[in-house]
């Protein structure tokens, strides 16, 4: 498994504290070589958090 940690600066875009508190939200992103549960492989899982410091 190869794990990469990088810190983002990203344009606020959305107010996600509507959702709830930063500390709180964890995206998950799934990558699939197709739709097909039957014929398709998954590939790739990310993730992303916010850590405030």
């Amino acid at each position: 498994m190869i794990t990469r940690k990088k810190h983002l600066t990203l344009p606020d875009t959305y107010p996600l504290e509507r959702i709830g508190r930063l500390e709180d939200i964890l995206f998950f992103d799934i990558e699939t070589t197709g739709l097909s549960g039957d014929f398709t492989h998954l590939y790739l899982i990310g993730c992303t958090a916010f850590l405030l410091f």
